[in-house]
């Protein structure tokens, strides 16, 4: 599943390294000048895509099908974790369309004046989980068991500066276990620093999104270095509305914007339509990292 995933044409490019870890220079990062809102000059029927990693095969699949229904049009997609998508937004690159997390992320680019966040427009999700090092022996079969004595650290993103960091923050309340956790916690500014950490056996145990890491760790690290313990928040239901219990399942929601200077604006939403089809949408359900929460 591993090597099927990582061997999707993610772009267009010579080189590419997920998670920012390495980018060829000179494709598709136009430098923007402080208060630039002009377009930026690209080929009309280019459309250039940002997007996070765990949607990968949804989107390949939606990018097969837009380039079949548009003759003429070609798709490019840069794939990372949603730090790393900002980054690029903010040293200057111009995507057409910011597949991206929406709480932290998107909402930072909009504040900041790159971005326009498509209305009503929820594209997938990740699961928030509760992972280990495969090499533990930590036994983690329930959210409390972060409170016994066997675990030692556990690693998250710092909240606020990543919406993995947010929503783990958020869980936890939920669960009574944020104040009760304090002593244990390390936090870390990137998320790859926390799957790094865990990774090495570092900490006993991490709160990440799944399946982004299985990306991740392809390219950095071993994917069967780490295996889910279990969901934190995971779901089927409505986007935006508050689970009835902590225990019921819930996604972590992915959404979409428009750059301001954007050329192909136009094909964007043209493309973010085709992700409605059911076929597709079952394809951005991606794949999950090994452990309980794949089962």
């Amino acid at each position: 599943m591993w090597t099927r995933l990582i061997r999707a044409r993610i772009l267009r490019v010579p080189t590419i390294t997920l998670l920012g870890l390495t980018l060829s220079a000179g494709c598709l990062r136009e430098p923007v000048g402080t208060g630039s809102s002009r377009p930026v000059r690209r080929d009309p029927n280019l459309l250039v895509i940002y997007a996070v990693c765990a949607l990968a095969p949804g989107l390949e699949l939606a990018r097969s099908e837009f380039e079949a229904q548009n003759p003429g049009r070609t798709v490019d997609i840069w794939f990372g974790d949603p730090t790393t998508l900002v980054d690029r937004v903010e040293s200057g690159g111009v995507p057409d369309l910011l597949i991206c997390l929406g709480e932290v992320e998107l909402g930072l680019l909009q504040r900041e004046g790159f971005v326009d966040p498509l209305p009503n427009q929820t594209i997938g999700g990740y699961h928030l989980v509760i992972a280990t090092p495969a090499v533990s022996e930590v036994r983690i079969t329930t959210p409390q068991d972060l409170l016994a004595t066997d675990v030692g650290s556990i690693a998250m993103a710092s909240p606020g500066t990543a919406s993995i960091g947010t929503d783990g923050k958020k869980a936890l309340e939920r669960l009574g276990l944020w104040n009760q956790l304090q002593k244990k916690l390390k936090l870390y500014q990137k998320p790859q620093e926390v799957l790094e950490a865990l990774s090495q056996g570092e900490v006993a145990a991490a709160i990440i999104y799944d399946p982004c890491p299985a990306l991740a760790l392809q390219e950095a690290l071993s994917p069967d270095s780490v295996v889910v313990a279990l969901p934190l928040t995971t779901s089927k239901g409505a986007p935006d509305k508050a689970a009835p219990a902590v225990d019921q399942e819930r996604l972590v929601y992915v959404r979409a914007a428009t750059h301001k200077r954007s050329p192909n604006s136009g094909l964007a939403q043209r493309f973010v339509k085709l992700l409605g089809s059911e076929e597709i949408k079952a394809a951005l359900e991606g794949a999950s990292l090994r452990g309980q929460a794949a089962d």
